[in-house]
């Protein structure tokens, strides 16, 4: 088997001696960072974004749980490469080492591809150490002077800042004395991958809402309404909430070409599709109806509706197989939530749930039916997920 190599290089520091050129000034004035030579960022408006409440699940690593956004999962650890993952870094005075048994790694993706793909959320670096003051934001400015050119947050645990490639970079740092362990998280943003060239704002933005994650890894979780959109809507960055919006410009432009009992597809960049619908007719309606008709927390067991061409045409969006999901499957499923208009449908397995989102809605006083995850790679894994599609079936138009 060919041997996946991962190499990260993020800015091998050393942390230098007292020689060493002192950073640039930054003065702080009302809530804003200024400095020479760049726009203004307001302090007090990034601190709003960071303590948005976000609809967060938990997920197992190790022998402990953190929480993570509706719309992240975990990608991999240093398990997952089984030896082949390499990764060097001093920060401070805090060694980092992928050889070391001190060391443990784990990688998130955004389930919305904004990029085109799913790709790299960053990464949390946990390290063991009895050095509890070996990582600090006074030492980082100090220390690493030369790899950053401005700094737009920063508190004493995180900080955002340029570095001197020009990319937008978030670093958390947390230690945690129970386990002796620093948890760090970092990310890199940059206008690499995308199809048009994103802003320094909206670069930035996607770097506080990475650095609000990395501040609730180990907070307690607090239940959040589900069905509260504006909780939704304020979780995500700017160009999360583009795809969507381009995706229903492609729904509300095509709904008079879309024939009764016909599944379409809006694709993203990459060739994605996270969200099908049909004009709903009389397959649409038998389909429906017997999904509806099944109470709720009760399997659905009923197969008779589903042998229909619709249902084959929703299977081969669902689901990379040959096979009519919902013949197969469907009875697999139960009811999570159901109202006059939506349903939302869960499936069990040993460790984790997956969930399809179901939502009658008129738009140009015709009826569809649309529905999601569109393709298996973007499978609905949390109940967060799914209720965040629900509500965006609701409210599209207000994204």
């Amino acid at each position: 088997m060919k041997l996946l190599i991962l190499i990260l290089s993020i800015i091998t520091i050393s942390c230098g001696d007292s020689n060493k050129k002192a950073p640039k000034k930054i003065t702080q004035k009302n809530t804003t960072i200024i400095q020479q030579n760049d726009s203004v960022i307001d302090w007090k408006e990034i601190k709003t974004k960071l303590h948005i409440k976000t609809p967060n699940y938990l997920i197992q690593i190790d022998n402990k749980k953190i929480q993570l956004p509706f719309n992240v999962s975990l990608k991999y650890s240093k398990k997952t490469y089984q030896g082949n993952y390499t990764f060097n870094w001093k920060l401070c005075d805090l060694i980092i080492d992928s050889y070391l048994s001190n060391y443990n790694v784990y990688g998130f993706e955004d389930n919305i591809p904004y990029k085109g793909f799913f790709g790299d959320e960053g990464k949390l670096h946990i390290v063991k150490t009895n050095d509890s003051t070996a990582v600090s934001i006074e030492k980082f400015e100090k220390l690493h002077s030369e790899n950053y050119t401005k700094i737009y947050y920063k508190d004493n645990e995180s900080i955002i800042y340029r570095t001197n490639t020009n990319q937008i970079a978030v670093l958390y740092f947390k230690y945690n004395k129970k386990e002796k362990a620093y948890f760090i998280y970092y990310k890199e943003n940059n206008s690499h991958g995308y199809k048009y060239n994103p802003s320094k704002e909206e670069l930035i933005d996607i770097a506080i809402v990475q650095l609000r994650m990395a501040k609730n890894f180990n907070k307690k979780k607090t239940e959040t309404d589900l069905l509260n959109w504006e909780k939704y809507k304020n979780s995500l960055h700017s160009i999360d909430r583009k795809v969507f919006i381009n995706i229903f410009k492609s729904i509300l432009s095509s709904t008079d070409t879309i024939h009764k009992d016909t599944a379409f597809t809006p694709y993203i960049e990459g060739n994605y599709s996270l969200i099908s619908l049909f004009n709903i007719g009389e397959e649409g309606k038998a389909i429906w109806t017997a999904i509806n008709d099944t109470p709720k927390n009760t399997k659905i067991n009923s197969k008779e509706p589903f042998n229909s061409s619709l249902l084959r045409q929703m299977s081969s969006v669902i689901t990379l197989s040959n096979e009519n999901l919902f013949e197969v499957e469907l009875e697999d499923f139960k009811i999570e939530f159901k109202d006059e208009s939506t349903i939302i449908l869960k499936r069990d397995y040993e460790t984790e749930s997956i969930y399809k989102v179901f939502k009658k809605i008129v738009i140009n006083k015709k009826e569809f039916l649309i529905f999601s995850p569109g393709i298996v790679t973007n499978i609905t894994n949390s109940r967060e997920m799914a209720y965040f599609y629900m509500s965006l079936f609701k409210n599209y138009d207000d994204l």
